[in-house]
């Protein structure tokens, strides 16, 4: 019995095989071929639509997001025109409120006295005198603009007289040198025709008294 003990403790204490790398591959490679088995399996369960069926469910999917487009463009122009409504009765509601907080002339002009020290004289006063400077530096500015156009337009008026003179001075020395140039060659042809006559009429006198001779 001890024996028996013994041995069975030392097969319980001795170390498992390790699995060859075989048996592991062969594992790995059932499994994969399970793996596209069950796939292919559902995908012949998958029911297919045929083309009537495909163009219908296109023409729902077309159809729903148009009516979808359409429902928000209308909520959204709706919504921008209440809230463009609100936000001009708010302005409206503003203006008022500023209207009535401006000062009243007769509130600020006291009951027994001197309407020529009020704050409204005062402020009427500071307007008059604001548009007194302005008109005086309109005024002022309006001699300046003037002078400032005459002189731009007698600079170029000076400027067109100057290029005018000028262009006919050198036209006029053009058509001197031209006219020189004239007399000149036309002094020299006639000198050269006169020479040219002169030597024929001594070479005939020269001719005439050799054969008198």
């Amino acid at each position: 019995m001890q024996w028996k003990k013994q041995r069975s403790q030392k097969l319980h204490l001795s170390p498992r095989s390790p699995k060859s790398p075989k048996k592991a591959d062969k594992k790995a490679e059932k499994k994969s071929g399970n793996f596209l088995a069950e796939h292919k399996a559902e995908l012949r369960k998958v029911t297919w639509p045929n083309r009537q069926e495909l163009a219908k469910e296109t023409v729902t999917v077309i159809v729903v997001s148009l009516l979808v487009g359409v429902i928000i463009f209308g909520m959204d122009t709706a919504l921008s025109f209440c809230y463009d409504k609100l936000m001009n009765i708010g302005g409206a509601n503003s203006t008022a409120s500023e209207t009535s907080n401006e000062i009243n002339p007769a509130d600020l002009i006291s009951v027994g006295g001197d309407e020529e020290n009020s704050p409204v004289n005062v402020e009427v006063e500071d307007q008059d005198s604001e548009g007194a400077a302005e008109e005086g530096a309109e005024n002022a500015e309006q001699p300046e603009a003037n002078e400032g156009a005459e002189n731009a337009e007698q600079s170029e008026n000076n400027e067109a007289a100057e290029n005018a003179e000028q262009s006919e001075n050198n036209e006029a020395a053009e058509n001197a040198e031209q006219s020189e140039n004239n007399e000149a060659a036309e002094n020299a042809e006639q000198s050269e025709d006169n020479e040219a006559a002169e030597n024929s009429d001594n070479s005939e006198n020269e001719g005439a008294e050799n054969a008198e001779q």
